[in-house]
């Protein structure tokens, strides 16, 4: 992190690249829109593995939408000038909390 901060960082600069986020939106259309159509016609067609592949790209457009979301919790933490760091610890526990509580569920069916 010495080695970014000695070469130039500011905090003038943003750190969202438009490019980058615009780059983010194009990639959460595109897997959105293979999510629809293969899930459209793996399940007129019965097939099992086009269903398949369609959860892998929503799960494809899930993980670009976090990282929408993540960079305008970033823009805005920059905007208010403090670090964001709440919003950010706010967002990593949101998973583990809901394992913590599906897993008695899933152990219910052992």
């Amino acid at each position: 992190m010495s080695v970014c901060c000695s070469e130039g960082c500011s905090p003038e600069k943003p750190p969202v690249n438009r490019r980058y986020h615009r780059i983010l939106w194009i990639a959460l259309f595109v897997n959105a829109g293979i999510f629809v159509v293969e899930l459209a016609g793996g399940w007129n067609a019965g097939y099992v593995s086009l269903l398949a592949d369609a959860v892998d790209f929503f799960g494809d457009a899930a993980n670009y939408g976090l990282s929408l979301f993540v960079l305008a919790l970033a823009y805005r933490s920059y905007q208010r000038h403090d670090d964001g760091a709440m919003d950010c610890s706010c967002l990593v526990r949101l998973p583990g909390t809901w394992l913590r509580g599906s897993c008695p569920n899933q152990l219910s069916w052992v």
